[in-house]
């Protein structure tokens, strides 16, 4: 956003961890999406009027819940959302849209997917134990083991694939062997 003029990066998939204390726990994000023009529609003019009202500048990010065509929109964010990696050189986007300065978004057709894993119960890894290189987020290993408690993160697994359903299918097969080799499933 420039202060008056709202520019859409994209639209993403919020992916949730849900346990009995926290039934939306965020989990992570899928870019890319597709909707139906109406709901992009919609989103857009409420970041227009957003923007405009506000004088909003830089990235902001708004989140909503979808039902069928209808959109609710939740809240504004008026900073770098947790997806914003998902797009390419947003950082520098970011800094030079809140400077003022006209930007050229990058694009790209490429769907990205981040995914937590949470600990479902108490976890220890040992330092030897080897993540792959589509693992981020690793807990850093100061002696031979860590201990992660129930419910807290452990890593972060990310994907990419030519569209938002192959990527979001990546990430969750990813994460399945991941699990698998962590809690010996």
């Amino acid at each position: 956003a420039d202060g008056q003029v709202a520019t859409v990066i994209g639209y993403n998939l919020q992916l949730i961890a849900p346990t009995v204390a926290m039934p939306y726990r965020f989990a992570g994000a899928v870019s890319h999406i597709k909707l139906p023009l109406q709901v992009q529609q919609q989103f857009i003019k409420a970041a227009q009027q957003l923007t405009t009202a506000l004088g909003l500048l830089g990235i902001n990010s708004l989140d909503a819940v979808l039902d069928r065509d209808t959109l609710w929109i939740l809240e504004l964010n008026p900073r770098l959302s947790a997806s914003f990696h998902l797009y390419p050189n947003l950082l520098q986007v970011h800094i030079q849209a809140s400077a003022g300065e006209n930007v050229d978004l990058a694009k790209t057709s490429m769907s990205k997917a981040q995914l937590f894993i949470y600990a479902d119960n108490k976890l220890n890894i040992s330092a030897d134990f080897v993540l792959p290189a589509w693992v981020v987020d690793i807990p850093f290993m100061e002696s031979t083991e860590i201990e992660i408690a129930e419910n807290a993160p452990v890593c972060t697994v990310l994907a990419e694939a030519e569209n938002a359903e192959a990527a979001h299918q990546l990430v969750l097969e990813r994460l399945r062997i991941l699990k698998g080799e962590l809690f010996h499933d």
